[in-house]
């Protein structure tokens, strides 16, 4: 079914033109498009922002672009989408925005204005599922204004400003890992005078840090004498007022209208350690490429998270070096490019680094494995030959949880009519088990890889095992949950509501959390849940919840409530403030 021409075009418009719009409009999907609509608003004055910029982003085909990047994009065709992975557009002078896509998807809207905090990464708030026939419309998307943090960076030793050094804002986030402190903002790079500020801000609490610029180079080594006795000195990550322990550092508390001027930040040089090894395979690989990447691990009490800090390529049987680590925990991962995915090697090292250099780190390259699944319907045995539930463009992902995370695994396809699917060169690894376009109505209610169950559809992909067998089981997702959150008796707006499964395994906690915002009544509809006992937990307005060390206490004693089939339960409470 063809699309008919805008109203718009005028008489003018020569026959050739015509046809060529016709001949457009007729290669589109046989699906109507609908429409996605909303408001821009100033989160503190619930006014409309006119001229700002809005993204549309499907989630389910793989190749999601998140951060800055998301805004070089011509808003100009928000109308002429179709089954595009991306559009742009801005809104009206009323701050109202538009868009017209065809099919059911999931996606994302993603927001930028001058002034305002720029919203470029996926989380609960900013994510939604359109059905492809009622559209969606009556999005509110609050922008919060932007707050500042200037100052300067000093060595603590000599007196003299520090250039070049990179100042980062961090908050406490919950992630799939726990719930860790992570960049929130831009960071600023130091000037000849040491000084620094930076912008976008939103209120809530920061912890600076005070570092290296990331993308160091991995290079080949260069021949040395006595390599490790060697000893250099080096800036490292400092956190402010300036400890060298994210665990000591003291956060700065940002409030609307507020700006934090003229901090001083002391930092000094300490003892480094270089690495040196090798990439080595049981094939000769001629003169290809090697790509490597060096990721720290920065560890919290409740989590860990991951950050690539240097990267380069490098010959098979070529030394590599890497200077300047500071102590801690790093993941080397190494691999080769390849067409195919099943065709490429790779390995990974975990080490320890100290205060002396290492030598002799050998990563050897192997094949990924071959992982064979199928999607099945809890409770029921699927023949071999169809499928219970046929469904169109369903894909399975694996979402790496540890140190191969810059080595991305594409999702693949499911066959609509048996459920089966294959990943072809999966890298031995932990992830986490993702499933877009699910039939209507049903989740993940249980994952088995090689016949054990996985925990919330955390799996780890064993290299050793002699085969890999993955099975993803189905059930109805048809109960709810409305929460209505009051502060005696004022409804609580834009209170965080928490949920995880009452018996989530520990391990798995921060995994199967799910978040929401209470709207201007205080309440919220938490959908698609499947059947069994849940525990719910509020904070009030604001991510300081986020901060909160007790959090996982605090949820896992929460309100419980069992939901049994097709049931649309309702509960009260009064969200917890934090001090």
């Amino acid at each position: 079914m063809s699309r008919a021409l805008p109203a718009r075009i005028t008489h003018s418009v020569t026959l050739g033109m015509g046809l060529l719009l016709a001949a457009a409009a007729a290669a589109q999907s046989d699906v109507p498009a609908t429409t996605i609509a909303g408001t821009l608003m100033d989160g503190s004055t619930n006014l409309p922002i006119a001229g700002g910029k809005v993204v549309f982003q499907r989630l389910e085909k793989g190749n999601v672009l998140t951060g800055p990047r998301l805004f070089d994009i011509d808003p100009a065709k928000a109308d002429a989408g179709g089954n595009a992975v991306r559009l742009a557009t801005l809104t009206d002078a009323v701050g109202k925005f538009r868009f017209r896509v065809s099919g059911k998807c999931t996606f994302a809207l993603f927001s930028d204005a001058p002034g305002y905090v720029r919203v470029d990464h996926v989380h609960h708030d900013n994510t939604y599922e359109l059905d492809s026939e009622s559209g969606k419309s009556g999005i509110v998307i609050r922008l919060t204004p932007q707050l500042t943090i200037s100052g300067r960076v000093t060595d603590s030793e000599t007196k003299q400003p520090v250039r070049g050094i990179a100042v980062v804002p961090n908050q406490f986030h919950v992630t799939s890992t726990g719930r860790v402190l992570f960049p929130s903002g831009n960071a600023a790079t130091t000037d000849d005078s040491g000084t620094f500020r930076l912008s976008g801000l939103a209120p809530g609490e920061y912890y600076l840090e005070v570092r290296p610029p990331l993308g160091a180079k991995i290079q080949e080594a260069k021949p040395v004498a006595c390599f490790r006795n060697l000893v250099q000195k080096s800036y490292t990550a400092t956190w402010y007022p300036g400890v060298e322990r994210s665990q000591d550092a003291v956060p700065l508390r940002l409030v609307d209208g507020s700006a934090l001027d003229h901090l001083d930040i002391r930092i000094r040089k300490r003892k480094t350690a270089s690495i040196r090894g090798r990439v080595l395979s049981a094939e000769d690989l001629g003169q290809a490429d090697i790509f490597l990447g060096l990721s720290g691990v920065t560890s919290e009490v409740a989590g860990s998270s991951f950050r690539l800090i240097a990267g380069g390529k490098v010959k098979a049987g070529t030394q590599f070096q890497v200077d300047g680590l500071a102590p801690g925990m790093y993941f080397l991962t190494a691999n080769t490019a390849a067409e195919q995915r099943r065709d490429m090697k790779s390995a990974t090292l975990t080490l320890e680094v100290g205060d002396e250099n290492q030598d002799h780190l050998d990563l050897r390259l192997r094949n990924g494995v071959h992982l064979r699944g199928r999607v099945q319907l809890k409770g029921r045995q699927e023949s071999n030959e169809e499928f219970s539930l046929p469904v169109e463009n369903m894909q399975v992902h694996l979402s790496p949880l540890v140190h191969a995370a810059f080595i991305t695994e594409s999702p693949v396809g499911v066959d609509s009519k048996t459920g089966a699917f294959d990943v072809e060169g999966a890298i031995p690894d932990r992830y986490r088990l993702l499933l877009f376009n699910a039939p209507a109505g049903y989740k993940i209610a249980e994952t088995e890889y090689n016949g054990t169950l996985c925990a919330n559809g955390i799996l780890t992909i064993d290299p050793n095992a002699n085969f890999h067998q993955l099975r993803i089981k189905l059930a109805p997702a048809t109960s709810s949950l409305t929460i209505t959150a009051a502060d005696g008796t004022r409804p609580a707006v834009a209170a965080t509501v928490l949920l995880v499964p009452d018996a989530v395994d520990d391990q798995a906690f921060y995994t199967a959390l799910q978040q929401a915002t209470t709207d201007r009544d205080g309440r919220v509809t938490i959908g698609q849940l499947l059947p069994g006992a849940y525990r719910v937990f509020a904070y009030t307005n604001g991510s300081a919840w986020a901060s909160d060390p007790y959090l996982k206490q605090r949820v896992l004693a929460g309100h419980k409530v069992q939901l049994a089939e097709n049931e649309a339960a309702t509960l009260d409470l009064r969200p917890h403030k934090l001090n």
